[in-house]
Protein backbone atom coordinates (compact mmCIF):
# COMPACT_ATOMS: atom_id res chain seq x y z
CA UNK A 1 0.00 0.00 0.00
CA UNK A 2 1.37 3.51 -0.80
CA UNK A 3 1.88 5.91 1.77
CA UNK A 4 0.32 9.14 -0.24
CA UNK A 5 -2.90 9.18 -2.17
CA UNK A 6 -2.83 9.49 -5.93
CA UNK A 7 -5.03 12.59 -7.28
CA UNK A 8 -8.17 11.83 -9.49
CA UNK A 9 -6.73 13.56 -12.43
CA UNK A 10 -2.53 11.79 -11.92
CA UNK A 11 -2.04 11.41 -15.65
CA UNK A 12 -2.23 15.33 -16.90
CA UNK A 13 -1.22 16.36 -13.15
CA UNK A 14 2.00 14.74 -14.62
CA UNK A 15 2.06 16.65 -17.51
CA UNK A 16 2.27 19.92 -15.52
CA UNK A 17 4.66 18.37 -13.85
CA UNK A 18 6.60 17.99 -16.90
CA UNK A 19 6.72 20.91 -18.08
CA UNK A 20 7.96 22.59 -15.23
CA UNK A 21 11.10 20.32 -16.38
CA UNK A 22 13.07 23.23 -16.97
CA UNK A 23 13.31 24.55 -13.05
CA UNK A 24 16.30 24.03 -11.80
CA UNK A 25 16.55 23.77 -8.17
CA UNK A 26 17.83 25.58 -6.25
CA UNK A 27 18.42 28.72 -8.54
CA UNK A 28 15.70 31.05 -8.90
CA UNK A 29 16.41 33.77 -6.73
CA UNK A 30 12.57 34.38 -6.13
CA UNK A 31 11.85 30.74 -4.82
CA UNK A 32 15.15 31.30 -2.77
CA UNK A 33 13.62 34.55 -0.85
CA UNK A 34 10.32 32.84 -0.55
CA UNK A 35 11.37 29.90 1.33
CA UNK A 36 13.09 32.42 3.62
CA UNK A 37 10.00 34.13 3.98
CA UNK A 38 8.28 31.45 5.22
CA UNK A 39 10.77 30.27 7.35
CA UNK A 40 10.37 33.71 8.67
CA UNK A 41 6.56 34.07 9.11
CA UNK A 42 6.35 30.67 10.37
CA UNK A 43 9.53 30.78 13.06
CA UNK A 44 10.47 27.05 11.61
CA UNK A 45 14.11 25.91 10.45
CA UNK A 46 12.87 24.60 7.05
CA UNK A 47 10.60 25.49 4.06
CA UNK A 48 10.48 23.96 0.79
CA UNK A 49 9.17 24.36 -2.65
CA UNK A 50 8.06 20.93 -3.15
CA UNK A 51 7.24 19.39 -6.31
CA UNK A 52 5.28 16.05 -6.63
CA UNK A 53 6.63 14.06 -9.26
CA UNK A 54 5.28 10.32 -10.31
CA UNK A 55 7.48 8.48 -8.13
CA UNK A 56 9.76 11.32 -6.32
CA UNK A 57 9.31 14.73 -4.70
CA UNK A 58 11.86 16.98 -5.45
CA UNK A 59 12.68 21.08 -4.07
CA UNK A 60 12.69 24.02 -6.45
CA UNK A 61 14.16 25.88 -3.29
CA UNK A 62 14.80 24.67 0.03
CA UNK A 63 16.20 26.25 3.10
CA UNK A 64 18.14 23.74 5.86
CA UNK A 65 17.19 20.80 4.57
CA UNK A 66 19.94 18.05 3.43
CA UNK A 67 18.67 16.60 0.56
CA UNK A 68 17.08 18.06 -3.08
CA UNK A 69 14.44 15.11 -3.47
CA UNK A 70 12.95 12.33 -1.54
CA UNK A 71 10.72 9.49 -2.46
CA UNK A 72 7.58 10.35 -3.22
CA UNK A 73 6.76 7.76 -0.64
CA UNK A 74 8.40 10.31 2.06
CA UNK A 75 6.21 13.22 0.92
CA UNK A 76 3.74 14.54 3.23
CA UNK A 77 3.28 17.52 0.41
CA UNK A 78 1.70 15.00 -1.46
CA UNK A 79 -1.28 14.90 0.90
CA UNK A 80 -0.68 18.16 0.30
CA UNK A 81 -2.09 18.48 -3.50
CA UNK A 82 -5.61 16.69 -3.01
CA UNK A 83 -6.73 19.29 -0.97
CA UNK A 84 -7.91 22.92 -1.86
CA UNK A 85 -7.26 24.19 1.72
CA UNK A 86 -3.56 24.71 3.54
CA UNK A 87 -2.89 21.43 5.33
CA UNK A 88 -1.97 21.84 8.97
CA UNK A 89 -0.46 18.83 10.97
CA UNK A 90 0.94 20.54 14.25
CA UNK A 91 1.59 17.33 15.64
CA UNK A 92 2.32 14.56 12.88
CA UNK A 93 2.40 12.09 16.22
CA UNK A 94 -1.18 13.14 17.42
CA UNK A 95 -2.52 12.51 13.54
CA UNK A 96 -3.54 9.09 12.90
CA UNK A 97 -3.31 9.83 9.01
CA UNK A 98 0.31 10.78 9.81
CA UNK A 99 2.03 9.00 13.01
CA UNK A 100 2.93 6.09 10.90
CA UNK A 101 4.08 8.34 7.74
CA UNK A 102 7.91 7.33 6.77
CA UNK A 103 9.12 10.93 6.95
CA UNK A 104 7.56 10.64 10.59
CA UNK A 105 9.14 7.78 11.93
CA UNK A 106 12.32 7.93 10.01
CA UNK A 107 14.73 11.01 9.44
CA UNK A 108 14.22 13.55 9.31
CA UNK A 109 10.74 12.73 11.79
CA UNK A 110 8.95 15.78 10.83
CA UNK A 111 6.27 16.67 13.25
CA UNK A 112 5.25 19.67 12.51
CA UNK A 113 4.36 20.33 9.37
CA UNK A 114 2.16 23.51 7.27
CA UNK A 115 1.94 23.39 3.43
CA UNK A 116 -0.06 25.20 0.86
CA UNK A 117 -0.57 24.13 -2.68
CA UNK A 118 0.72 25.12 -5.70
CA UNK A 119 -1.78 25.86 -8.23
CA UNK A 120 -0.84 26.82 -11.67
CA UNK A 121 -2.82 28.59 -14.13
CA UNK A 122 -4.00 25.40 -15.78
CA UNK A 123 -5.74 24.32 -12.33
CA UNK A 124 -3.41 21.54 -11.61
CA UNK A 125 -1.68 20.97 -7.85
CA UNK A 126 1.99 20.13 -8.95
CA UNK A 127 2.88 20.42 -5.10
CA UNK A 128 3.20 22.90 -1.95
CA UNK A 129 4.86 25.70 -0.35
CA UNK A 130 5.58 24.12 2.99
CA UNK A 131 6.95 24.62 6.40
CA UNK A 132 8.76 21.97 8.60
CA UNK A 133 9.87 21.55 12.12
CA UNK A 134 11.14 18.63 14.25
CA UNK A 135 8.85 19.23 17.00
CA UNK A 136 4.67 19.69 17.27
CA UNK A 137 4.04 23.04 17.83
CA UNK A 138 0.57 25.16 17.94
CA UNK A 139 -1.53 25.70 14.72
CA UNK A 140 -0.15 28.64 12.91
CA UNK A 141 -2.29 31.80 13.49
CA UNK A 142 -4.77 32.66 10.02
CA UNK A 143 -2.98 35.62 9.25
CA UNK A 144 0.65 32.97 8.73
CA UNK A 145 -1.54 30.65 6.88
CA UNK A 146 -2.95 33.71 4.68
CA UNK A 147 1.02 34.81 3.84
CA UNK A 148 1.91 30.99 3.43
CA UNK A 149 -0.76 30.95 0.35
CA UNK A 150 -0.19 34.57 -1.05
CA UNK A 151 3.64 32.74 -1.02
CA UNK A 152 2.08 29.85 -2.63
CA UNK A 153 0.42 31.82 -5.82
CA UNK A 154 3.38 33.54 -5.93
CA UNK A 155 5.36 30.53 -6.46
CA UNK A 156 2.97 29.52 -8.41
CA UNK A 157 3.25 32.37 -11.24
CA UNK A 158 7.18 32.13 -10.94
CA UNK A 159 6.72 28.54 -12.09
CA UNK A 160 4.37 29.35 -14.83
CA UNK A 161 6.43 31.64 -16.03
CA UNK A 162 9.69 28.87 -16.20
CA UNK A 163 8.11 26.67 -17.77
CA UNK A 164 6.27 29.23 -20.56
CA UNK A 165 10.33 30.55 -21.34
CA UNK A 166 10.34 27.46 -23.54
CA UNK A 167 14.37 26.92 -22.73
CA UNK A 168 15.41 30.64 -21.90
CA UNK A 169 16.87 30.07 -18.95
CA UNK A 170 17.08 33.80 -17.84
CA UNK A 171 14.01 36.34 -16.73
CA UNK A 172 13.55 39.76 -18.51
CA UNK A 173 14.39 42.22 -15.30
CA UNK A 174 10.90 43.85 -15.84
CA UNK A 175 9.87 39.66 -14.44
CA UNK A 176 12.20 39.85 -11.73
CA UNK A 177 11.43 43.41 -10.33
CA UNK A 178 7.70 42.77 -10.40
CA UNK A 179 8.01 40.07 -8.32
CA UNK A 180 10.19 41.14 -6.03
CA UNK A 181 8.02 44.21 -5.61
CA UNK A 182 5.21 41.84 -4.80
CA UNK A 183 7.53 40.09 -2.30
CA UNK A 184 8.55 42.67 -0.35
CA UNK A 185 5.02 44.23 -0.38
CA UNK A 186 3.85 41.02 1.45
CA UNK A 187 6.04 40.81 3.79
CA UNK A 188 5.30 44.45 4.74
CA UNK A 189 1.94 43.72 4.98
CA UNK A 190 2.39 40.76 7.12
CA UNK A 191 4.83 42.50 9.68
CA UNK A 192 1.77 45.25 9.89
CA UNK A 193 -0.38 42.42 11.45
Amino acid sequence: MRPFPIPFNEEERQAAVANLSGVRPDEDPILREIVGLVRGVMDVPTALVSIVDDERQWFAARENFPVGETSRDYSICAHAIITPETLVIPDTHADPRFRDHPVVVNPPNVRFYVGSPIVLTSGFRVGSLCALDYVGRERPDPAAIAMLESLARIVAETLDRQSAQSGDDRETERDQGARGEILASSATSFARR
